[in-house]
């Protein structure tokens, strides 16, 4: 669920969180090794979220139980 507004390609930030009040809207720094990720998904998005669920017609915006669910299963998959 993390809209293009709260990510700042320049300075490889975003700001988000929503699990506790002390991690929402915390500034985290994009790690080196996903900034080329989320720069093409972030340019590859035409709506105002980063993420979304492109098995969907029409897309939805990618909640975190979705991504979380098939998180687990390519983490199965690849040991």
């Amino acid at each position: 669920e993390l809209k293009k507004e709260n990510i700042n390609l320049k300075e490889m930030t975003m700001t988000g969180g929503m699990k506790t009040q002390a991690g929402t809207n915390r500034l985290i720094p994009i790690h080196p090794k996903i900034q080329d990720l989320i720069r093409y998904y972030y340019n590859r998005s035409d709506g105002e979220f980063l993420f979304y669920d492109d098995e969907r017609a029409p897309k939805e915006r990618m909640t975190y139980d979705k991504y979380r669910g098939r998180f687990k299963k390519v983490m199965a998959r690849h040991g």
